[in-house]
């Protein structure tokens, strides 16, 4: 390689790595510092003395970036589990500074966990049975059924089955579970016919 292109790939090496450790940065500003003579002969002979510096700092490793922290899993209770049902909460138990909203909250990415912990977060409810308290049919005479717990359903606009009820709301009970694709149906007093249904409060 002849000194102009030494000079050349030497010169890219110092814009392209700024943030390099400091044996790194003194070898390229030996180089830099080169840039600067105005004699030829002189300039190529700093150059020369430089490039042996260079070459082992660009052989050396990279510093290593340090491993992410590790994130204590708290895993949901059944009840919490069952009032989450339905709901997206993707995320919700990494427990980040970020999500530590409660003063009960707060300091929780640090507590000890069990891998039996863990591994009872991981099991997602697939199901839910609930008694009605209400329920109730839109214009276009699909039902939204109001249950027990708090939650509220309603049938899809583009399904085209029924739901048999009981008059009275408090007779009836509905099971809810999971489908293709993230659907969720719905069946009644434990019979075969299933609605789909989303999830509104």
């Amino acid at each position: 390689m002849n000194w102009k292109s030494f000079l050349a790939a030497a010169m890219l090496t110092v814009v392209a790595l700024p943030a390099l450790a400091d044996p790194r940065d003194d070898a390229l500003q030996a180089v830099s510092k080169c840039a600067a003579i105005a004699d030829g002969t002189a300039r190529l002979a700093c150059y020369d003395a430089a490039a042996p510096g260079v070459k082992d700092a660009l052989a050396a490793p990279a510093p290593e970036a340090a491993p992410p922290a590790q994130v204590a899993e708290q895993p949901p209770t059944p009840e919490e589990q069952e009032s989450w049902f339905g709901r997206n909460i993707g995320g919700l138990f990494g427990s980040a500074p970020e999500q530590q909203t409660t003063p009960e909250a707060f300091g929780s990415d640090r507590l000890p966990t069990t891998q039996a912990k863990v591994e009872d977060q991981k099991k997602e409810l697939e199901s839910i049975t609930q008694k009605l308290t209400d329920y109730a049919f839109t214009p276009f005479g699909k039902v939204i059924v109001f249950l027990d717990n708090g939650q509220v359903w309603r049938q899809l606009q583009g399904d085209p089955e029924r739901l048999y009820l009981k008059k009275n709301p408090g007779d009836n009970s509905v099971t809810i579970s999971r489908g293709l694709l993230g659907s969720y149906d719905m069946t009644a007093n434990d019979g075969s016919k299933s609605i789909k249904v989303t999830r509104v409060k």
